[in-house]
């Protein structure tokens, strides 16, 4: 039996929900084919995807379609006529969620047959990303360079959707106000919190052989996972390992990510250096149960990240059994910091890395200990069907709160994510 049985069904109500692809939101897509039977038809719309195949077995009331030109012009057009063509067909409410942006143009749109609510699930905060971690570039740099002028355009976007979009969610507590700072502040009272799900079954303890992964059984591997560079706190990563291998603890730093193209030549330079050359393994590009392997070949995840949303890796690292040790950066902050589920420090604060990881290493039960416990925890609160529970929950108290529903209360919000 499952655990956390969808309680509530959500009536006559139709969810429409958009991803971008399958691959990089696996998660949200599996999350919500639990979501499905509560609803009376829960439809997700994807660029392109291999996740049909993924989500054979689905629940009836879960669709899913793909949308196939590859001009992004005719993307768009095909998305709007389908999300209109869904809109109309309803014969009772109907919730909008999108990612990313790109329904913002029918958020602004008033529906004459049947109203909508509006939803946006906002991942990243961008228009901090652009105030505080590449303040220091002039707009000229950031609009000639791809990262920066992306992180331009998206923060315009969110800031659209702060503004249009009946709700918004975001994945922790503490990155509310990132998302709407000072003038948008008015707009907090919009937000919902619903954290990131895992797949506890895929990312559950276990063991693996390392020479499989090519990585040493005789030391200590510690594991990064993200963009190889400031915002992620790769550098940070480095010199931690370089200081534990200082101290005499036989480490290597397994890095699984893209690099940075603000930092390459750094990248580049520092891979470089004869001393890191062999405490640094790059990972190159694989597949997901390849990927997932490394969660169980690793001792602990560090991560010391200074720019982030809420990171999926945090969760699966600590549904692998793995001990975190991260910075002290909102968008984690959705454990109970007396729970002692993970360490954090500042993102830059090397020493405090390097004395937590030090006496993690060098206690074994310890270690095991605090990923076991994390392990337990994920299982119980972040899971694809508790989180599908945390969905279910949230489009009842907005159907709920619409004029003219004359229905119950719904259940509150679990005391963590107040």
């Amino acid at each position: 039996m499952e655990k956390h049985p969808i309680k509530t069904p959500l009536l006559n109500t139709e969810i429409i929900f958009f991803l971008p692809i399958f691959n990089r939101y696996e998660d949200v897509a599996l999350t919500l084919a639990k979501v499905a039977p509560a609803a009376k038809r829960l439809t997700i719309i994807f660029w392109k995807t291999g996740g049909e195949k993924a989500m054979a077995d689905r629940h009836p009331n879960l669709e899913i379609r793909v949308l196939s030109p590859s001009r992004p012009f005719l993307r768009l057009y095909q998305l709007y006529r389908l999300v209109q063509d869904l809109i109309s067909s309803a014969s009772g409410p109907v919730i909008l969620h999108d990612t990313f942006g790109f329904l913002l143009p029918m958020f602004c749109l008033r529906q004459k047959k049947n109203p909508v609510i509006t939803v946006s699930s906002l991942y990243s905060p961008c228009a901090y990303a652009v105030r505080e971690v590449y303040g220091y570039l002039t707009l000229t740099a950031r609009l000639r360079l791809a990262q920066t002028r992306l992180f331009l355009i998206n923060a315009l976007v969110q800031t659209g959707l702060i503004v249009a979009a009946d709700h918004l969610v975001a994945q922790a507590p503490g990155l509310i106000p990132w998302y709407a700072p000072g003038r948008l502040a008015g707009f907090r009272k919009k937000f919902s919190v619903i954290p990131n799900s895992v797949d506890t079954g895929r990312f559950a303890p276990n063991s693996v052989d390392r020479s499989v992964l090519g990585l040493p059984e005789d030391k200590f591997v510690l594991l990064f996972v993200g963009e190889l560079g400031t915002p992620k706190g790769f550098f940070v990563a480095a010199e931690v390992v370089k200081q534990l291998h200082a101290r005499g603890l036989p480490v290597i730093l397994a890095a699984i990510g893209p690099d940075c193209e603000l930092e390459r030549a750094r990248l580049h330079r520092m891979l470089a250096a004869a001393d890191l050359t062999r405490l640094i393994r790059i990972v190159p590009t694989m597949d997901r149960e390849t990927f997932v392997s490394y969660y169980h070949a690793a001792d602990l995840l560090i991560y010391p990240t200074k720019y982030d949303g809420s990171p999926r890796v945090v969760i699966e690292a600590m549904a692998a059994g793995l001990p975190v040790v991260a910075s002290d950066h909102p968008g984690i902050a959705v454990f109970d910091q007396a729970q002692r589920l993970m360490t954090r420090h500042l993102n830059d604060d090397v020493p405090g890395f390097v004395a937590t990881i030090t006496g993690l290493l060098t206690d074994q039960t310890i270690r095991r200990r605090q990923g076991q416990a994390a392990s337990e925890h994920i299982g119980l609160r972040f899971s694809l069907q508790a989180v599908a529970q945390d969905y279910v929950n949230f489009y009842e108290r907005i159907i709920r709160a619409q004029p003219g529903r004359n229905l119950p209360p719904g259940p509150p919000w679990p005391q963590e994510l107040k």
